[in-house]
């Protein structure tokens, strides 16, 4: 069944038990959870093409997350029991259902080992860095030629490229006496970025 939401909408609560999953056919879905002390943190946007609710429909088991339309959304509702029939009578769906749980727990992993394993603050925000340049929405910045390099003469940055000095959103104006003062962010990027 196929039904459109506005944004605001609760596609369904953290807890809730599941007994659906979404699949995203336009716009964008928060996805967020929220710690016994009020703290909410945001998991993922969804975008379409994504399965919303699969591993809780697939193991019976509490929906894991809020899910909150963030604009206009068309969205497929398939019930648990009629996903699980679909899934059982169409291997190409099973394994499209497997490669989002992994997509999935990869991503989680990475997230994990990101916050876990970091030194650094400055170590946790190359990685932020360059995990949206690995993302769908960065993929797409890539492809409407926003290019960003290093600042280092012996790495030629791509045609067309932009310095990372160039960008003024989160860095200081005085790029050169960032850099100085904070060497860990240089180094850690250009670890990163396969440049060291």
């Amino acid at each position: 069944m196929t039904k459109v939401y506005p944004k605001g909408t609760l596609l369904f609560l953290e807890g809730q038990p599941s007994d659906a999953v979404f699949m995203l056919c336009q716009g964008k879905v928060k996805l967020s959870t929220c710690s016994s002390e009020g703290k909410i943190i945001i998991l993922d946007v969804v975008e379409p093409g994504d399965v919303i609710g699969l591993s809780a429909a697939l193991t019976g088991a509490e929906y894991e997350a809020t899910a909150e339309v963030l604009e206009l959304c068309q969205v497929n509702y398939v019930g648990t029991g009629d996903l699980i029939k679909f899934l059982q009578a169409n291997p190409e769906a099973s394994l499209n259902a497997a490669r989002q749980l992994s997509r999935n727990y990869f991503t989680a992993y990475r997230q994990v080992c990101s916050l876990g394993l970091s030194d650094s603050v400055v170590d946790k925000l190359a990685r932020l860095f360059l995990d949206w340049f690995l993302s769908l929405p960065g993929q797409k910045a890539l492809e409407e030629g926003l290019f960003l390099h290093s600042m280092r003469n012996d790495a030629p940055g791509p045609a067309g490229g932009i310095p990372i000095s160039k960008i003024k959103l989160l860095l200081p104006d005085d790029w050169q006496a960032f850099l100085k003062s904070r060497t860990e962010f240089q180094r850690e990027w250009d670890k990163m970025t396969g440049l060291r």
